[in-house]
């Protein structure tokens, strides 16, 4: 599942007219249609808002860009961060 993912990402680099939306973490465990409709629409509406009329919003989540690795640690950097990320409840 995690190949045809990033097989779909990668993708959607080739064209100007197409958009996707991360919605995994709406699903439930063996089943890809989630049953909540609102957060996938809200999403998707996101997208389009960027897409179709140009908005110059955050559409999306915190997407991989590249990664390090320095000394014994992995440095990460990301695209689609807003004002940045934020670690809850423990450290990253």
């Amino acid at each position: 599942m995690a190949e045809l993912r990033e097989a779909q990402v990668l993708s959607i680099g080739f064209s100007k007219t197409a958009a996707w939306s991360f919605i995994t973490d709406l699903g439930e465990k063996d089943d890809i249609h989630p049953k909540k409709k609102a957060p996938v629409g809200a999403r998707l509406a996101l997208e389009a808002r960027r897409l179709a009329y140009g908005e110059n919003i955050l559409s999306q989540g915190p997407i991989l860009n590249n990664m390090k690795i320095k000394d014994s640690s992995a440095v990460l950097s990301f695209d689609h961060v807003g004002t940045g990320l934020e670690a809850r409840g423990r450290a990253p």
